[in-house]
This record gives structure tokens, sequence and C-alpha cells, in this order.
């Protein structure tokens, strides 16, 4: 459940401006979530390259993309975020064309035949193993 959230007397603002996500290998990072975003960005350093690249989106919300951590970064299995798609099927079709396997909360692969019985929800894999959710919804 969603609720609008009243804030008195705070001195943050209650905006979400950037998430972060970690990856080992920043070329294949920013080509990855660009196609997937129909940007065009590219980036001209090497995957050794320790640094943060920003993609805007809307809302004044950018992701960051993070390679600055030393260590391994660690995946979650459980999904960072998630992008709105108005039409599931679309948004499959889209995802799968992009050689990207959606699943389910069981790590099943989803079929075109689920989308059309159910076309609430599908995960994917970033290529360092974080769970994203295409989520059917218009904002």
């Amino acid at each position: 459940m969603v609720s609008d959230i009243k804030t008195v007397n705070n001195p943050l603002l209650n905006q979400l401006k950037a998430i972060f996500i970690h990856v080992s290998d920043m070329p294949k990072a920013v080509e990855w979530y660009s196609q997937l975003l129909g940007l065009d960005k590219q980036y001209q350093g090497t995957p050794e390259d320790r640094t943060v690249y920003g993609i805007k989106m809307g809302n004044g919300i950018t992701l960051l993309l993070d390679s600055m951590r030393r260590d391994r970064p660690s995946p979650s299995n459980n999904a960072l975020f998630y992008f709105n798609a108005p039409d599931m099927k679309e948004a499959y079709d889209y995802i799968r064309s992009l050689g990207i396997q959606p699943f389910d909360d069981d790590d099943n692969i989803v079929t075109e035949n689920d989308i059309l019985k159910d076309p609430f929800l599908f995960r994917i894999r970033d290529p360092f193993d974080n769970v994203i959710i295409i989520h059917k919804g218009n904002n």
C-alpha cells in the first residue's frame, strides 16, 4: 500500500534523487542500461575504471551506475527497483528482443503465454545479477 506522507519540521525533502547500482564493468553497465531504456549513451573508459556514471530518469531521479567499490559487488536476489510499463506484452517483447530472459518470483522462465494470462509483472537480471522488476503501470 502506498500512501501520501506528510512531514512536519523535517529538514529532509520527501524526494528520491538517485538510485545506486553497483557494477563491476562500467562500459558494459552503461551499454546494457542505455539499451534497456532506449537511450543513446556511451562510456569512453575501460572496465577497470572506478567511477560513477549517471543516467537521468524521469521526475528528476538519476540512475547511478557505481563501480567505485574495490570489492566484488554483491547482487541482491530481491528487486532493487522497478520500471513501469503501460503495455506488458509490448514490454515483454522488447525485453526478449534485447536477449533478456524474464522470470517470475520463483525463478521460473516467463513466457509470452504467462504475460497474456497474468500481465502484472515480471523480473529480469542485469549483467551483474541485480534483479529488476518490470511492472504494469503508467506512472
